[in-house]
């Protein structure tokens, strides 16, 4: 897998999350988790430079210590990244037509919101799951616009079919929309 963090200053501190699935190992054993290459040009030198980092993990059936290494930091990020990444890409699927399935995957998304606001007492997604519920009463306005349909009377007449009028959101809902959108996208951005 290749990603691209982009520009980073002197003292800043972008993180990337990867969720791994591991299965068929023995208890005991130690399994290869990443091997990452960072590539970058040092900014005085101009010169490209590498640094690698390997990680390993090792594995347990036992549920103490699989409890017992569980990083809740982590997992509290990784909550508040799926939540945010989901409802980009609820606006995203409402607004390729695809209603149903961003409805689906909003109530989804507000069920595991609200899971991780209560698991980890987090204010900020306890705020993004009232914010679904309005999100839900605009996802149908942010669907394009059906294609025309001519009747078998207008063809016959040699009229131009008539699209139906877009159902626009209101300018609250709209800007509503906006502003979940661009703070899904500055979580996602780490920002």
């Amino acid at each position: 897998m290749r990603f691209d963090l982009g520009e980073i200053s002197e003292g800043q501190v972008k993180d990337a999350m990867l969720q791994v699935s591991l299965t068929g190992h023995r208890d005991g054993e130690k399994v290869e988790l990443l091997d990452a290459v960072v590539h970058y040009d040092h900014a005085v030198a101009g010169v490209p430079l590498s640094e690698s980092k390997f990680v390993g993990l090792g594995v347990s059936t036992q549920p103490d210590a699989v409890t017992e290494g569980t990083n809740v930091e982590v997992q509290h990020q990784a909550a508040r990244l799926h939540v945010a990444d989901s409802v980009v890409r609820v606006i995203a699927m409402a607004r390729s037509g695809d209603v149903r399935g961003a409805n689906a995957l909003l109530d989804a998304t507000s069920k595991l919101a609200l899971h991780g606001a209560e698991r980890f007492d987090d204010a900020e997604l306890a705020k993004q799951v009232k914010e679904m519920k309005t999100l839900k009463k605009s996802l149908a306005s942010l669907a394009p616009a059906p294609e025309p349909v001519a009747s078998p009377a207008s063809k016959s007449a040699g009229l131009q079919p008539r699209a139906p009028r877009p159902v626009a959101p209101e300018p609250v809902a709209a800007m509503e929309v906006r502003r979940v959108h661009g703070s899904a996208m500055r979580e996602l951005q780490n920002e």
